[in-house]
């Protein structure tokens, strides 16, 4: 039985890109910032939702103290070891100032919002957390479908999703660009023959990590004040050209901001930059919606299954892995691109898609051994499921 994911429909878009990430289980050695905040943030949320916010602060805790004390140990700053404690540091930075504004905005409980939030008033009924969903069967000659949900709520006898999110881009352009994302109505599909009833509708919880800080993002209000709907993270340099550009006189946390110490500016309040910072909304299905996007799944867990059964006579091509510390896998690559790498045509389109080059770019471009460099061959090609059937089929 093949196992398919959301991200690895994605790949679809690409063909190339899904034999080297998918097919042949490949990525970068290095997790990207983004992905190390967005993974983070989620272990917060589900820390915040099942027991509160001074859970998630004690979790920030003592992962910083483990950094101080990996620091401590007179690492250098260039070495591995070094650089990841440094790393870890600076991310507790930034998840404590994200995590202090969230609290702020939603309270200690921010499970609670929901219950205002066009849910019908009721606090939810906690359904899942983290639950890997049971795969669907699309059909014959089909891969099953399966996924990871943040979170499953019940409220006032509706099923809802909760999916948190994090992004460095504004609010605006991020639900413009996920408002319709086939995401949450592929686990809606898969929710609601897993537990025989249909899920009502998905609930966004975006948080922002990697604001502008340049002048020009600060703007007038139609009053001639300097708007507070700014990027949860700015200098104060950037604060001061934009009151020069304006010439307007800073007030309020504007100029408590600029009267801070230079250790004291990279953490501004959040106080009065909340609806800046966090944004969450309400998506509800119909059964339309749900129709067809059941109808995508099954034509996309076909085309799936196909390309795992062309892939599959090549992959003994392909021993080892990096976590077994064999370099055999790097030339069985270079032999399966050679096999059948025609067979998956490349898509220009994507080598930079989200303005940032493909970590697959050098290999699918060399088609050769060494274009493995900076890549890393795992045993699963969906780690995020951890469980044991997964890990036995290796090929999913």
């Amino acid at each position: 039985m093949i196992r398919v994911t959301n991200s690895e429909r994605g790949a679809l878009a690409c063909p190339q890109y899904w034999l080297l990430r998918y097919g042949l289980r490949l990525q970068s050695q290095r997790v990207g910032w983004a992905l190390r905040v967005g993974t983070y943030w989620h272990e917060l949320m589900d820390l915040v939702w099942v027991e509160g916010g001074a859970a998630a602060r004690r979790k920030i805790q003592t992962d910083r103290e483990a950094a101080q004390v990996a620091l401590s140990r007179g690492f250098d700053p260039g070495c591995d070891a070094g650089l990841q404690a440094a790393d870890q540091e600076a991310l507790c930075d930034l998840v404590e100032r994200m995590l202090r504004g969230y609290l702020a905005t939603y309270g200690e409980k921010a499970a609670l919002f929901w219950a205002g939030a066009g849910m019908g008033g009721a606090s939810p009924e906690t359904v899942w957390v983290e639950h890997v969903l049971e795969p669907q069967d699309m059909g014959p000659g089909a891969a099953h479908y399966t996924g990871k949900v943040d979170k499953l709520v019940r409220v006032n006898g509706a099923l809802w999703i909760v999916e948190h999110k994090t992004t460095g881009r504004p609010l605006d352009e991020w639900w413009a660009r996920n408002r319709n994302s086939p995401q949450p109505l592929t686990y809606a599909v898969c929710a609601s023959r897993e537990l025989g009833e249909p899920v009502r509708g998905v609930a966004y919880d975006v948080a922002l990590t990697k604001p502008p800080a340049t002048a020009g993002d600060f703007k007038l209000t139609q009053g001639g004040a300097l708007s507070r709907r700014m990027p949860a993270r700015a200098t104060r340099e950037a604060l001061q050209l934009a009151i020069d550009a304006h010439g307007v006189e800073p007030q309020g946390w504007h100029a408590d901001y600029l009267g801070q110490t230079d250790s004291e500016k990279a953490l501004p309040a959040l106080a009065d930059m909340q609806a800046a910072a966090f944004r969450r909304e309400l998506v509800v299905f119909d059964a339309y919606d749900l129709r067809r996007r059941e109808a995508e799944m099954e034509v996309e867990a076909q085309q799936l299954q196909r390309w795992h059964d062309t892939l599959e006579p090549h992959l003994s091509k392909v021993t080892g892995t990096t976590e077994s510390g064999s370099a055999d896998w790097e030339q069985g690559v270079e032999d399966v691109l050679r096999s059948v790498g025609h067979k998956y045509p490349r898509n220009g389109t994507y080598c930079f898609h989200w303005n940032r080059a493909c970590e697959m770019m050098t290999l699918c471009r060399t088609q050769r051994a060494r274009g493995c460099v900076g890549l890393e061959r795992r045993a699963v090609a969906h780690a995020e499921l951890d469980d044991e059937t997964t890990a036995q089929e290796g090929a999913t």
